[in-house]
């Protein structure tokens, strides 16, 4: 298959093709199996792949005279990221693609190897611009035809299912449509013995993509107490799960297999059938808030952490000030900059360590008879000024701003492009607001997503900070482009198997009511999944951890006390971090530790569960009108989960001020008159702030709704005039915080032309130049 397509590339050659930028997202997209349904179709490879925002580009790449040229869906130009990502599939993966057939629906679209939360609820009005993503039966029905017929009518029997099928597409047809339904898979996994739920349980929760390898299931099954017979590494319970189509071999053979995978559609109903959390709980001993007060009263608790209504503004909230503050221009002037040294080859996400020792080429050391080169996550896109500046206007730590720069540059909101030898950035506002207009539980559910689906380095960038952070020691192989060779550390296995825990114990009331212990939690991971960042073991492995304090010596993971320094870390700064500023959890932060969390109702997203929403958490404070600078001005408190009004809002007001008590929003002549314009009347725009944000606001802002509505299209002919111009477009706000020029207002045209009464000319004129203004007058007959 590899000469189909008849251009012979190399990773350099996409690098060279699609930029380094475009290379290393592709590279992040490919790693995390976000490239799906890859075909040769007559013009080339074709794709589906999940980009940076819930998103799928439909992307083709074809080869006329030896020249590369791509298509895709996002627009973003010839080879984008999308076809980086499909060319590294090619190279990597060549086996994944199939030849199309002549009848493939070309809007098909299914994410074979996510993870449980690539789940899209079913209403339409929620859901955000971009091809429907069909995972849950997509998968489903893939997985199921890779089995033979006389397998498959085995499994319809064992499932009480009657199929008359002729051949194996109608076979196919009729179980996934049964066989897929809530009631036939909680049937299926009511009937198990406890073995056998022991071991779907095991597989859920130690699969890394979409799949179990034979070794983390046996290391887990026994950890978690299972007594049962092993088969080639596997509990012999696994053939049942296979029998009833509850888990399926990864490869599609036989069993035994080397891996095993476990379909969506059983993942969510797995969770959903268990009222307890089952061998996890039991692991994991949660106590009452009791027990952990009486704890945290010997500590000095950390509030900056705690996810409590109040105290500082939300990570919607944040999104909206980061926008707000780039575009005033009041961060972003001074980037942080690396040298091409720095960044040359690294993997994406990391940059090398040049501040000791080397040999001029990159800072490559010796040891263990190899080359190796030390690797630090790359530094935050902002400068350490800024980071303040919105730490401070938001009222949560820098650690958070930092994560939301990261979350928005994956959802594409914002984005940083290279010219003229400096860093600037690109804003997506609509893809703010398209996020905004979901309900509460789907922008959690899209934050959630997209979080557990960035790269590794993420994780490990958290913990980069500490007083002995932890390194990562990179083997260099000259035989390779740029000398990397070796795949990464799985900082995201860890994420996803800590959220999965969580998650499990958020899915029920009855385990949401505890508060565990961190030391817990280590435990439970140090005995179901120990090598998850464990490199492959070797005298010469391709990569280990070191400390700074002893950046020389190689921790051993096999060791409780060297996996203890790389883990304990890591999973408190994903726990007491991205966990706790998605609403995920409590966290009850000592002087120097965190001492236990509690799941939140949102927790049960991390288990591919519905939330619904509670008034625990979906009701806010009241909102706050200030009438007193003629436009009205809307103060909407932190901490409101209805995150709708904020893209209400942007369509009439605009953003004036915010603090972490809430954000203000004044209304805006030039908003409203576009609102007007594309056909919603002053009435029914009122109608909509009752339904979505309440009867006080609706009523307080109502009458100067009605009164714009009522003077729009109305025509007005002055006599004698007289126009202020400005020089841009921010210094009117200035000018109307500053003087009274708001009290001569006659008109405002847009932000740069303005009518005030011609008798307050002279006033005006006097004032503006007491305060530093020095206008230019000009009179016209």
């Amino acid at each position: 298959m590899a000469g189909s397509f008849p251009v012979h590339l190399t990773e350099e050659d996409v690098r060279r093709l699609c930029g380094a930028t475009n290379f290393q997202w592709g590279d992040i997209f490919q790693r995390e199996d976000h490239v799906a349904d890859p075909t040769i179709e007559a013009e080339g490879l074709r794709g589906n792949v999940l980009g940076a925002w819930r998103r799928v580009d439909d992307v083709t790449v074809s080869a006329t005279g030896g020249q590369v040229r791509s298509n895709c869906t996002c627009n973003q130009g010839e080879l984008c990221r999308h076809a980086a990502a499909l060319l590294l599939q090619w190279l990597r993966r060549p086996q994944s693609f199939e030849y199309a057939l002549p009848d493939r629906p070309t809007s098909e679209a299914y994410l074979d190897g996510l993870d449980d939360l690539d789940y899209v609820d079913d209403l339409d009005d929620e859901e955000p611009s971009g091809p429907k993503v069909q995972t849950l039966t997509q998968e489903f029905a893939r997985l199921l035809g890779s089995d033979t017929m006389p397998h498959l009518r085995e499994m319809a029997r064992k499932r009480g299912v009657r199929v008359t099928a002729r051949n194996k597409v109608e076979l196919l047809e009729q179980l996934v449509a049964i066989l897929e339904e809530p009631e036939s898979v909680d049937a299926a996994l009511g009937g198990l013995q406890d073995d056998e739920r022991l071991t779907i349980e095991v597989i859920a929760l130690v699969r890394v993509g979409a799949a179990a390898a034979t070794q983390s299931i046996e290391t887990a099954y026994q950890a978690l107490g299972g007594q049962g017979q092993l088969q080639a590494g596997v509990p012999v319970a696994v053939n049942t799960l296979v029998d009833l189509g509850l888990v399926f071999p990864a490869d599609g053979s036989a069993t035994p297999s080397h891996s095993y995978s476990i379909p969506q559609v059983v993942v969510v109903r797995l969770a959903a059938d268990s009222s307890t959390s089952g061998p996890i709980g039991r692991m994991m001993r949660g106590r009452d808030a009791r027990q952990v007060l009486k704890e945290m009263n010997r500590c000095t608790i950390d509030n900056r952490v705690q996810a409590q209504p109040g105290a500082g503004l939300g990570m919607v909230e944040l999104f909206q000030v980061i926008v707000h503050e780039l575009q005033q221009g009041r961060i972003g002037g001074d980037m942080p900059h690396l040298s091409a040294e720095q960044t040359m080859g690294a993997p994406p996400g990391w940059r090398r360590d040049l501040t000791q020792g080397g040999d001029g080429h990159g800072k490559r050391r010796q040891a263990y008879g190899q080359q190796y080169v030390r690797l630090l996550p790359l530094p935050p896109v902002l400068s350490n000024q800024d980071q303040n500046h919105l730490s401070k206007i938001a009222g949560q730590p820098v650690r958070m701003i930092r994560f939301a720069l990261v979350l928005m540059g994956a959802l594409g909101i914002i984005e940083l492009q290279f010219g003229q030898d400096r860093y600037t950035f690109l804003i997506f506002e609509d893809r703010l607001w398209e996020l905004l207009g979901l309900s509460a539980a789907n922008v959690s559910r899209a934050l959630v997503n997209t979080w557990l689906a960035m790269g590794d380095h993420l994780d490990l960038s958290m913990v980069a900070n500490a007083e002995d952070p932890i390194l990562l020691n990179y083997v260099y192989n000259t035989s390779y482009y740029a000398g990397w060779s070796c795949p990464q550390p799985m900082g995201e296995a860890v994420r996803r198997v800590s959220a999965r825990v969580v998650g499990r114990l958020g899915a029920s009331a009855e385990t949401r009511e505890a508060w565990y212990d961190f030391g817990h939690l280590l435990d439970l991971l140090w005995n179901v999944s120990p090598a998850l960042l464990s490199p492959p073991r070797s005298e010469r492995p391709p990569w280990w951890f070191s400390t700074r304090s002893q950046p020389e010596t190689r921790l051993k993971l096999e060791r409780r006390e060297d996996w203890q320094q790389v883990w304990s870390p890591t999973v408190e700064a994903i726990v007491a971090g991205p966990m706790t500023w998605l609403g995920l959890v409590d966290v009850a932060m000592g002087k120097d530790e965190a001492l236990a969390f509690r799941p939140c109702p949102r927790a049960a997203i991390l288990a591919a569960q519905q939330v619904e929403e509670e008034a625990s958490w979906a009701s806010g404070a009241a909102f706050e009108v200030d009438l007193r600078r003629g436009t009205p001005i809307v103060f909407v408190p932190s901490a409101r989960s209805e995150t709708v009004i904020y893209s209400l809002l942007s369509s009439f007001a605009e953003m004036v001020d915010a603090s972490p008590r809430g954000l203000s929003f004044q209304l805006s002549p030039e908003r409203l008159r576009t609102v007007f314009d594309i056909g919603l009347t002053g009435p029914k725009l009122i109608e909509v702030l009752t339904q979505y944000g309440d009867e006080r606001l609706a009523g307080t802002l109502g009458p100067t709704i009605e009164e714009w509505w009522t003077r729009y299209g109305t025509v007005r002919l002055y006599d004698d005039l007289t126009l202020v111009e400005l020089g841009d477009d921010l210094l009117l706000r200035e000018i109307l915080a500053s003087s009274s020029l708001q009290d001569m207002l006659v008109y405002t045209f847009s932000p740069r032309l303005v009518a005030v009464r011609p008798v307050n000319v002279d006033e005006l004129v006097a004032e503006l130049t007491r305060l530093g203004y020095t206008p230019r007058v000009a009179e016209e007959a």
